[in-house]
């Protein structure tokens, strides 16, 4: 639901963050896709997930890719339960938006995939 509102109306948001969630479909998404471009978006998934398995995430990041928008996908060792650990990269991001100010990974993360 955050990124259904969010890219319907990005000129609202500094970004949009997704737990577990696949992108939406249907009611054209990315109908404003010349301002959803501008929209930082955080992906954060489990990656032995039932509800959004890799495969649609992958599917989603080329997606993402093809329409040039701004996304960081982060896959952790889980299923479908919420972590501290997503927290703790949610609360980080959110921080970097916020700030501007780019915060370091710890060593042996996960590391993050990007496109812009």
């Amino acid at each position: 639901m955050a990124l259904r509102i969010a890219l319907a109306h990005p000129a609202e948001f500094a970004g949009a963050l997704s737990i577990g969630g696949p992108f939406p479909e249907g009611r054209s998404p990315l109908s404003r896709l010349d301002l959803a471009r501008r929209l930082p978006l955080f992906l954060a998934q489990g990656r032995d997930s039932e509800n959004y398995p890799v495969e649609r995430s992958c599917d989603e990041i080329r997606l993402f890719h093809a329409a040039g928008m701004a996304v960081t996908l982060r896959q952790y060792p889980c299923g479908d339960e919420l972590t501290t650990k997503m927290l703790s990269d949610l609360n980080a991001w959110i921080m970097e938006r916020v700030t501007g100010v780019e915060i370091p990974c710890e060593e042996n993360q996960t590391v993050w995939c990007e496109f812009n």
